[in-house]
């Protein structure tokens, strides 16, 4: 189902929702939102990625999502190629109840979390 403004100026994609529960949805982001924290978290971590101009096709929204509870954001942004092949997107998880990056799928399409610390460190001594 594709919901956009009044304007029709933002459109995206819900994705695993009940049209008929639609009116009680309430995400605590909108699309502005959800665009910032993905900019900032590439800056941040330095991915090199770009948003695509065509938001539509980049941003999902999810009633639930794998890893945790609550209404998820997902984000594609496009990245440079890696010499180890993989696509040229990465995908932001972005919690809708946290305002934050849960997880990112890699260009392999693998989970990872750059944004924590490496805990084996912790092993090492």
């Amino acid at each position: 189902m594709v919901i956009s403004d009044k304007k029709k100026a933002i459109e995206f994609l819900i994705i695993g929702v009940d049209k008929n529960k639609i009116p009680s949805i309430h995400p605590k982001l909108n699309i502005d939102r959800v665009i910032q924290i993905s900019q900032d978290y590439n800056d941040e971590n330095h991915l090199e990625g770009v948003l695509p101009t065509n938001i539509r096709e980049s941003i999902a929204f999810y009633e639930r999502y794998d890893g945790f509870n609550g209404y998820a954001w997902q984000v594609k942004i496009k990245v440079p190629p890696s010499r180890f092949g993989g696509d040229d997107n990465v995908s932001l998880i972005i919690s809708d109840e946290k305002s934050c990056v849960e997880y990112i799928y890699d260009p392999s399409g693998y989970p990872v979390t750059p944004h924590l610390d490496d805990e084996s460190d912790e092993y090492d001594e």
